[in-house]
């Protein structure tokens, strides 16, 4: 019986395969990205955990640790100082701008859930913080010098909260278009 050449399908190429056991192909799968699904999301959730990190310092702190609750007392600043309100800008831009850019790099190169991801960024944060910006700061490491244990164990919180805020942001499956 004859074929037309022009009728027959063309011959497929064989799938890549890896072998998994003895006289067994699979066809791997790809693994489903793991860096964050847009900058848009890194940004928000740098924002929304600066600000939950800011509530937990402010509100949490002072209870914590029997400190004036005046917010603005607690982080050592006059407002109506440009150097006061300079630092608070500084600290609102590093968590919704630089913090959530170094997170997007860590996410990308962890295998682990985003809540973790968000964890470990947070803990990451609170290493660099008492370790390097709190003893410059004249606060001692971790801020031991003011209120010993506490003040490390309530930054450790807010930073957890961040983190894990951030994690949670970053987690969020991108839209389906319509």
């Amino acid at each position: 019986m004859a074929t037309n050449a022009d009728s027959r399908e063309p011959e497929r190429e064989p799938e890549p395969t890896s072998r998994t056991g003895p006289g067994s192909f699979s066809v791997p799968r790809p693994m489903p990205p793991s860096g964050p699904r847009s900058f848009v999301q890194l940004i928000l959730g740098g924002f929304a955990g600066t600000i939950v990190l800011a509530i937990i310092m402010f509100l949490l702190e002072p209870v914590l640790i029997s400190r004036s609750p005046d917010p603005f007392q607690v982080i050592g600043v006059e407002v109506s100082h440009p150097r006061g309100l300079g630092m608070i800008l500084f600290h609102f831009f590093n968590g919704s701008i630089v913090f959530p850019i170094g997170f997007g790099f860590l996410a990308g190169r962890l295998r682990v859930p985003w809540l973790a991801k968000g964890l470990i960024w947070g803990i990451i944060l609170w290493l660099l913080g008492g370790l390097i910006v709190m003893p410059i700061s004249g606060f001692g490491l971790f801020g031991y010098e003011v209120d010993g244990l506490k003040i490390a164990a309530s930054s450790l919180l807010a930073h957890l909260a961040y983190g894990a805020i951030q994690g949670l942001f970053a987690s969020i499956p991108p839209r389906e278009p319509d």
